[in-house]
């Protein structure tokens, strides 16, 4: 909404995480399954693994989201919502200093 909540979340760029080019819950489970570095990925149980479903289970717990370029997710321990009140607030308390 405006210039301290950009910059709050520029502060805050590490609790992010972004997977680019996944766009749906089975991308997103078959990359935490074969790429993150999570898990110990075996090739020959491919068929076994239920992408989608991992994924879904995922997405839930992290309150990710899909975007235009790939998947983002907020790993902070805030809320996102009090985050920026609070980049918003800390702004404001600077402002009335002056």
């Amino acid at each position: 909404e405006c210039a301290s909540q950009i910059r709050r979340l520029a502060e805050e760029l590490p609790l992010f995480d972004f997977v680019p080019g996944v766009s749906s819950p089975e991308e997103y489970g078959r990359y935490m399954i074969q790429a993150s570095g999570r898990f110990d990925y075996d090739d020959h149980l491919d068929p076994y693994y239920d992408y989608a479903q991992y994924g879904q289970d995922r997405i839930m717990v992290e309150e990710g989201r899909f975007v235009d370029s790939g998947y983002v997710s907020y790993q902070g321990s805030l809320a996102l919502e009090q985050l920026m009140n609070d980049g918003s607030k800390e702004l404001q308390g600077v402002m009335e200093m002056r």
